[in-house]
């Protein structure tokens, strides 16, 4: 085994690198600089197996990440917020948030939540009180236990791709709270606003079988965030540049503040945007201002030259037909929609927004932007 040196530091920095690459799997040597007085130590070489060189570069060129701890309290504005559940979908959208951050220069936030089941659980006063709060008390702490175990295995994941370079070297950190999910990713977000929020979402027919939706629903009602969904389903290339977008528009200012993010997000992506005017009970072709879609395509093409653009009008019925064709005429790769409205969870359950329908069965990455 032939050993060549990686680095020549300090001894207590070549300790702590030599601690840092076998934790990674890789063997390490420290020899003394000055070979022919070793007690007077003018650095130490840390050498390594010649084989294990490009592996071993990656790590020193991204210490942080490689000895990221939990999260601290303050985030900075730029940050790239991923709930995760462990899941293969999961993971997903964190591949694609770990792209998105790089070209940002932004970090990774990894956030979990768990319920505890024994929370507003009727307590029984009887003689076993004590032993009983004692049990829960135990199990709680296992729950809590179990899913910081696991999101560290997520966390050895990541490291593991980023190491094989699918991944980009992005810093993250990651947070384990207690919750339901869209509660908690409600409450971070407050307190430490994301630049954007980037979630996995289930299968079609899975999400079908619930009565008011997905997670990432939930979320898109609760959060005044910026949040980017990612079906499980659907085939994410390596760099994830959308070429295809369908922006549905209302044609109002929030339209013109809706596009400036997006093009803040990809801002280096050459698309076909199609303006997408839908028609509905309450909105009819008719009753629109002739000429605007053309003056906002007008605007559109002359203040993002990267973009193209082009309009359609679709009638949107409740199994969303028209909309799912354009998606499959144009080859659609992300849906964009400014949204507004914060709605009730009895008037969501009745009479689900286009969004939550969108998420529910598009099965396409979709890009929500409040306005």
């Amino acid at each position: 085994m032939r050993l060549i040196t990686v680095a020549i530091h300090t001894c207590e920095r070549a300790v702590e690198l030599k601690s840092l690459l076998e934790s990674e799997g890789i063997p390490v040597v420290l020899q003394n600089v000055n070979l022919e007085q070793p007690v007077v130590s003018s650095g130490m070489r840390v050498r390594i197996p010649e084989e294990d060189l490009p592996l071993a570069l990656r790590i020193i060129e991204n210490t942080e990440i490689f000895r990221s701890r939990d999260i601290d309290k303050q985030q900075t504005y730029h940050s790239f917020l991923v709930p995760v559940d462990f899941t293969d979908h999961s993971l997903k959208a964190t591949c694609v948030a770990f792209r998105l951050a790089q070209r940002h220069k932004g970090e990774i936030v990894l956030l979990h939540s768990y319920i505890d089941p024994y929370l507003g659980s009727n307590m029984q006063l009887t003689d076993a009180l004590t032993f009983d709060i004692s049990a829960e008390a135990e199990a709680r702490r296992q729950i809590e236990q179990s899913a910081h175990t696991q999101m560290s295995h997520f966390c050895a994941r990541i490291r593991e791709l980023i190491k094989s370079g699918t991944v980009p070297p992005v810093k993250f950190t990651s947070t384990v709270t207690e919750g339901v999910a869209e509660d908690a990713i409600d409450e971070y977000a407050k307190v430490n606003p994301p630049y954007m929020i980037i979630m996995g979402t289930r299968g079609t027919e899975r999400k079908n079988a619930e009565m008011i939706g997905s997670v990432t629903a939930e979320v898109i009602e609760k959060c005044r965030v910026t949040l980017l969904s990612i079906p499980e389903t659907f085939n994410i290339d390596k760099e994830y540049l959308p070429r295809n977008v369908m922006f549905l528009t209302n044609l109002d200012q929030g339209d013109i503040l809706a596009l400036d993010t997006m093009s803040r997000i990809f801002p280096h992506v050459d698309a076909k945007v199609i303006l997408t005017q839908v028609e509905g009970k309450k909105r009819t072709f008719e009753r629109q201002p002739a000429g605007d879609i053309d003056r906002l395509e007008r605007y559109c093409t002359k203040n993002y030259p990267r973009l193209s653009f082009a309009h359609r009008n679709v009638p949107v019925d409740r199994e969303l037909s028209g909309l799912k064709k354009l998606m499959a005429d144009e080859n659609i790769d992300l849906i964009v929609i400014p949204y507004r409205r914060k709605r009730t969870l009895l008037g969501r359950m009745l009479n689900p927004g286009l969004a939550q329908r969108l998420v529910m069965s598009a099965g396409l990455p979709m890009l929500t932007i409040r306005v």
